[in-house]
């Protein structure tokens, strides 16, 4: 089932298999991660979820989508979860070497710059 929420996040689910991705945006602001941070907490508090987010697009992220992000990695660990960033765009994982976030992450698919 696919269920997309404020245009900016779809989620699709099949059991404890979750997939969301980005619709509509390419950035990860505090203009918008709110709902975003809203959303992925209640997916991965469900104990043994498996969550796959899909970061395709998403080309900048501010302190708050980064924090939303490690608030993420860190419920799943307490719920015996896992969360997975796949799609990242080469800008997102140079932010992140940049501020020592890389090795925080999971992530499993890197898309090559342009």
């Amino acid at each position: 089932m696919r269920e997309i929420f404020a245009n900016i996040l779809a989620v699709e689910r099949e059991g404890l298999k979750v997939s969301a991705s980005f619709m509509d945006t390419n950035k990860l602001t505090a203009l918008n991660i709110k709902l975003v941070k809203q959303i992925l907490v209640k997916l991965i508090t469900r104990r043994g979820t498996q969550l796959e987010l899909d970061m395709s697009g998403i080309r900048f992220i501010d302190s708050s989508g980064f924090d939303t992000l490690n608030l993420i990695h860190q419920l799943g660990k307490k719920y015996n979860s896992t969360f997975v960033l796949t799609g990242v765009e080469m800008e997102v994982l140079d932010m992140m070497d940049l501020l020592r976030k890389y090795h925080i992450f999971h992530i499993h698919q890197v898309t090559p710059a342009c």
